[in-house]
């Protein structure tokens, strides 16, 4: 599963260290592991986890920008974070970005940010709060299996920095809950559909969002 991980990273332009992979599977471990307490995971077997959390997770990076010199550091939110999927995945990929995670449930919150401890992830923060209460402003925002994408996009509208876009990891049914976006949905935000970056994650889709100026 490692030559999956490591070619979906570079795709992005990326290089995964021996450090980086290592962190990614103790997440994994740690995640099935506090998973018979809490429930932050449906995935309980390793071997689908390393498909449906990890490389689903990292099939994101290709779509993330790029830190650019002397700017400030790329925020991002991943709203409904659950047990820390994509959010905690995309911080041990991308340490030059800072990751909040979103969640209404903090036993989940504190959890997540246990494991993210354990494993060495410093450029993580939790935020407890519902995603349509949240007041702070992000360069990307992601979402995976949180809502209806037309509701998905209200919530996350006020999240949004100038030029920022939201990315929302959906399953086969996607281009239904585009069909049914809102005319409000519609006139706000422009919504490309992207295909699997691999075979192995198929009737995975992944929705970039971006409000339109």
């Amino acid at each position: 599963m490692i030559d999956l991980w490591t070619e979906l990273a570079r795709e992005a332009g990326l290089s995964l260290s021996p450090a980086q992979i290592g962190q990614l599977d103790r997440y994994l471990d740690l995640l099935i592991e506090r998973n018979a307490h809490i429930n932050l995971t449906r995935i309980t077997d390793k071997a689908e986890a390393e498909i449906k959390h990890v490389a689903d997770a990292l099939a994101v990076l290709r779509y993330l920008p790029p830190s650019a010199p002397h700017a400030s550091r790329l925020q991002l939110a991943d709203v409904g974070t659950g047990g820390g999927i994509p959010g905690a995945i995309l911080a041990i990929a991308r340490p030059d970005i800072a990751v909040t995670l979103i969640d209404s449930t903090k036993k989940k919150l504190d959890a997540v940010q246990s494991i993210c401890d354990a494993v060495g992830v410093s450029n993580v923060r939790t935020l407890h709060t519902r995603i349509e209460a949240a007041s702070l402003k992000f360069d990307v925002v992601t979402a995976r299996a949180v809502a209806e994408l037309d509701t998905l996009l209200g919530w996350c509208e006020r999240l949004m920095k100038p030029r920022g876009v939201l990315i929302a990891l959906k399953g086969p049914k996607a281009r239904e809950e585009i069909d049914r976006l809102s005319p409000h949905a519609r006139r706000r935000w422009t919504v490309t559909s992207h295909a699997p970056a691999v075979p192995q994650l198929d009737g995975h889709i992944t929705l970039v969002c971006a409000l339109k100026t």
